[in-house]
C-alpha cells in the first residue's frame, strides 16, 4: 500500500500461478478472469482486462486449501474456474485508490488431485521462498511424496512462464495502443 501512495502507478497487474477449480483445465491454462471474490468476505472486484483476449470465470481467493470436493462443487456452480491466494487483496488496494487493476495467472495444480495440501503449502515461507528445512522434513518422513513435489514444481514453473509471457505481451500491446 505503501508504495503505491508513493509512486505514481498506472496500472497494477497481478500475474502468477492459480490452482484449476476441476479435473479437465490442463496445467498451464491461461486464466484471465472476469471477476475476483474473496472468499472470506465474498467482497467482488473487477478487474481491468489486458489485451490478452476474453476473460472467463471467477478467481476465488482464499487464505484456506480447500481440499473439500464439495466445496469444490459449490465453486464450480459458482463459476468459480481458479483459486489463488493474493488477488482480491491486490484487487482491494488497488480498487480504494481508484487504480486500475489486471491479473494474469495459469493453472500450476489442480485443488481436485491433492497436489497441494496445507503441508505442501507449509513448504515455503510466506514470501514463497523454500523453506529447504521443511521440505527436508516432508520428503523424509513421505518417501513417496518425492514425485508429487516433482509434478507440482514442473506445474508451477509451465505456469510461472506462461502467466509471465502472457503478461508482457498483453502490456507490450497496451502500452501500443
Amino acid at each position: 500500500m505503501r508504495l503505491l501512495d508513493a509512486v505514481d502507478v498506472e496500472r497494477v497487474i497481478v500475474v502468477g500461478i492459480a490452482g484449476a477449480i476441476d479435473d479437465e483445465t490442463p496445467i498451464g491454462t491461461l486464466v484471465l478472469p472476469e471477476l475476483v471474490v474473496n472468499g472470506a468476505d465474498r467482497s467482488q472486484y473487477l478487474p481491468k482486462p489486458l489485451p490478452l483476449g476474453d476473460g472467463h470465470g471467477t478467481m476465488w481467493t482464499t487464505d484456506d486449501v480447500l481440499v473439500d470436493p464439495a466445496v469444490h462443487a459449490r465453486l464450480r456452480a459458482r463459476g468459480v474456474v481458479a483459486l489463488d491466494m493474493e488477488t482480491a487483496a491486490i484487487a482491494k488496494v488497488c480498487d480504494e485508490r481508484g487504480m486500475p487493476w489486471s491479473v494474469v495467472r495459469a493453472i500450476s495444480d489442480r485443488a481436485t488431485d491433492a497436489t497441494v495440501d496445507a503441508d505442501v503449502v507449509g513448504l515455503c515461507h510466506p514470501d514463497g521462498r523454500v523453506n529447504y528445512s521443511a521440505v527436508a522434513r516432508y520428503v523424509i518422513g513421505r518417501p513417496g511424496a518425492l514425485p508429487r513435489l516433482v509434478r507440482l514444481a514442473r506445474g508451477s514453473r509451465l505456469a510461472i512462464e506462461r502467466a509471465t509471457d502472457a503478461a508482457i505481451r498483453g502490456l507490450a500491446t497496451s502500452l501500443r495502443q
